[in-house]
């Protein structure tokens, strides 16, 4: 049902974030115990609890000893009213922690309107059997899941008070207010997952003292303000996924001292400046996500010789100068995301990328000379591959044929000349082929017609295409999209192209004879 935990089971797991980046669940660091680590002086006692919690308390006791009415006197007069499992035996450790899950359960009750943590209103029940809760042996309370649960609700303080929590899970709610900065003591934290909220406010600087902490995800929100430095500093930090949001100002050189961040996602922000050089002294890095900014810069060479990197992801800023030669051999490399920016100058001779190269975008630039033969060698390239929209001058390289689990080719809108190469007839995955808006002349290639998967074939202004349409075209039963004006063709379209019922957009001069045309120029 709903009660997400067994005892011995650690933290939920984290599948797959928005970045499509994998994390796997990780196990407890240590053997949590409800041993006493409070001093002895502090110890809570059943017939004294406001007393004791009032010390406890990260505001000092100020909101229990207040006169108004509030959410941590609603918990402590619930635990004073209905627990039954608090007796004179009862460690304080355990009072903390069912008292701070109360304030957690009435904050929800006064903001979101119900009570929707279910069984949390039986004092009769562990809180390890309270639904959401996570829990090691011992009665250990290390995990609160209530991701998806869309409640409107603020981060209570008293959270803190959950000394062994490892996990804390409240994505895709409607959680407002801001960070309380006093989570930077949860010790024990690895995993905080906060996205898909409307969080305002900055990340407290205080959050780098969480040693522990693995995963700080917090897309999906409003926060503002500067990236802190001190993250740079956090011990074990890998994941900081901070995408759509209003962070501004720079990106802080200090990021590039950590040495375990792996995955940094800043995307879709007002972050501008330079892309520092320090991020890419990280060995661990392997993600990296600023696209959707205003970064300015030119990019650092560093970024070449990071050898873990497998994504890079910057599209959609202002970048400027060209594609450093140190990148011509990342043999990691996934993803490259470069496209709409003001990149210049050549891709460097000789880029390959790697074997794992599944997609890479160029396009919307300023680049010059020739697409690079060598990027062939690229054989695991399975998505997009998209030069469109600079200035490319001439072919497309005949090796290209290699690639042949490409899904997509676009080189649109660039100065390419020669022929359409025979060697794209072996592409038999590609479902987008778009030429158009180059200087290509001569015949469409029979081949094209080997392409059956293919849902989308542009070849308009290119006025040198000249000849028949092959009949092969009316082998691509799946082609949705087929635009050629602006040409020099002639002839008529093949019967079994006008049979083709997936065909929606046939585009064509009307010099072509066509019965099935949906427009003719």
């Amino acid at each position: 049902g709903k009660n997400s935990n067994t005892t011995g089971n650690g933290p939920t797991g984290f599948n797959q974030t928005d970045d499509g980046v994998i994390l796997a669940t990780s196990s407890p660091s240590h053997s949590p115990s409800l041993s006493p680590t409070i001093d002895e002086s502090e110890e809570c006692v059943a017939n004294d609890l406001r007393g004791c919690l009032a010390r406890h308390s990260p505001d000092g006791g100020e909101a229990l000893l207040s006169d108004q009415p509030n959410v941590q006197k609603r918990a402590l007069e619930w635990l004073e009213a209905n627990d039954s499992m608090i007796t004179a035996e009862t460690a304080t450790e355990r009072i903390l922690q069912r008292y701070a899950l109360q304030v957690l359960r009435y904050t929800v009750i006064q903001e979101h309107g119900v009570d929707a943590f279910g069984n949390w209103g039986n004092g009769t029940l562990s809180e390890c059997d309270w639904w959401y809760v996570v829990c090691q042996p011992q009665n250990v309370v290390t995990g609160i899941d209530v991701g998806r649960k869309d409640l409107a609700m603020t981060l209570p303080a008293e959270i803190v008070l959950l000394h062994e929590l490892e996990s804390l899970d409240f994505r895709f709610n409607k959680v407002s207010g801001t960070l309380p900065s006093v989570y930077g003591r949860l010790s024990n934290l690895q995993q905080l997952v906060l996205s898909s909220n409307e969080l305002t406010g900055s990340i407290p600087s205080e959050y780098a003292a969480m040693q522990k902490l693995t995963l700080l995800d917090l897309a999906s929100n409003e926060l503002g303000g500067s990236i802190p430095s001190a993250l740079g500093v956090a011990r074990s930090l890998e994941y900081v996924m901070c995408r759509n949001n209003m962070f501004t100002g720079t990106i802080p050189t200090e990021l590039g001292r950590s040495s375990t961040l792996a995955t940094i996602s800043f995307r879709s922000n007002l972050l501008e400046g330079s892309l520092p050089s320090e991020l890419f002294r990280n060995p661990s890095l392997t993600y990296i996500n600023f696209a959707w900014n205003r970064l300015n810069s030119s990019l650092p060479s560093e970024l070449g010789r990071t050898k873990k990197l497998e994504n890079i992801v910057l599209d959609n800023n202002r970048f400027i100068g060209s594609i450093p030669t140190e990148m011509v051999d990342m043999t990691n490399l996934r993803t490259l995301y470069l496209n709409d920016n003001m990149l210049s100058g050549a891709v460097p001779p000789g880029f390959r990328g790697s074997v794992t190269l599944y997609r890479m975008l160029l396009s919307n630039n300023r680049l010059t000379g020739t697409i690079p033969a060598s990027i062939s060698l690229s054989t695991g390239l399975s998505g997009t591959l998209a030069f469109d929209n600079n200035m490319f001058r001439g072919t497309i390289p005949t090796e290209f044929g290699r690639l042949r689990k490409m899904k997509e080719l676009r080189v649109e809108g660039n100065q390419l000349q020669g022929t359409l190469p025979s060697q794209l007839g072996y592409l038999t995955m590609l479902r987008r082929l778009v030429v158009s808006n180059n200087q290509f002349h001569g015949p469409i290639p029979t081949e094209i017609g080997m392409l059956i998967l293919l849902e989308l074939l542009e070849l308009q202004f290119n006025s040198g295409i000249n000849g028949t349409l092959p009949t092969e075209l009316g082998n691509l039963h799946h082609l949705e999209n087929f635009v050629a004006y602006a040409n020099d063709l002639s002839g008529s379209v093949p019967a079994a192209m006008c049979a083709n019922t997936n065909l929606t957009r046939l585009e064509v001069d009307c010099s072509v004879i066509c019965s099935c045309c949906t427009f003719c120029h």
